[in-house]
């Protein structure tokens, strides 16, 4: 999880400096433009909307229907509860820049409440795995593998970082400016992710983490009983 963190903290330095060096609407687009070619921006453009993009909702909407149903119960494919959540936030979004805004601004204020009582619930509430405190490493043969698999979240949320500059020059700027902003938020999100991680190994131990799909729900389980599990809907 720290070297996830690394990661994402150098892709946001490397994005301020080119926000600042190029303060133009586009994100990507534009530092692939004027960097290299007009046409590796427009393969990207059509990248991000068919591959790269369109998989990542996908990724973050199959985890979503993954912890519904173990939430609720309902019986309902985990495919069909994807595309019924893609649609309804592209649809909000279609109501215009206000709604799309309210929306993502109320889903995050949610989701870092919901992490924040992950992260007590796990310190305070629940209690220490015995399979946490012993030595747990993979095989040799699959070191490799295993690092690749562990790094793999963290360049996926990096891909989101070009898109935080998709503004022109004319937008108004904070005070501090969009950089400063970028590097205050990726630390924010880092420090949350790491407690989570932290915490998840404390609770349910390096062997039952790596079976699980839905470990904020157990350790919610674990810490407040079956019940407690449903306010891990949101982390």
């Amino acid at each position: 999880m720290g070297g996830r963190g690394g990661v994402a903290l150098l892709g946001a330095f490397l994005y301020a400096e080119l926000a600042e060096r190029l303060p133009e609407a586009g994100g990507q687009y534009a530092y692939l433009r004027e960097a290299w070619h007009p046409l590796l921006g427009f393969l990207y453009g059509w990248t991000l909307l068919l591959v790269t993009g369109s998989g990542g909702q996908a990724a973050v909407a199959m985890t979503f229907a993954r912890y519904l149903r173990v939430l609720t119960g309902f019986a309902v494919p985990e495919g069909a509860v994807a595309v019924a959540t893609l649609a309804t936030v592209a649809a909000v979004n279609l109501l215009g820049v206000r709604a799309g805004g309210t929306l993502q601004s109320a889903l995050m204020v949610t989701k870092a409440s919901a992490i924040a009582l992950l992260v007590f619930a796990g310190l305070f509430l629940a209690p220490a795995s015995v399979a946490a405190t012993a030595a747990f490493a993979p095989a040799a043969g699959n070191l490799a593998a295993a690092f690749g698999a562990a790094l793999g979240p963290g360049l996926l949320r990096l891909r989101r970082l070009p898109e935080l500059r998709l503004r022109g020059r004319g937008a108004p700027e904070p005070a501090a400016g969009p950089s400063r902003g970028l590097l205050w938020g990726v630390t924010g999100v880092i420090v949350l992710y790491v407690s989570v991680g932290w915490v998840s190994v404390r609770v349910l131990g390096p062997a039952a983490l790596a079976t699980t799909g839905t470990p904020a729900s157990d350790v919610m389980t674990r810490a407040l009983g079956p019940t407690g599990a449903a306010s891990s809907r949101s982390a």
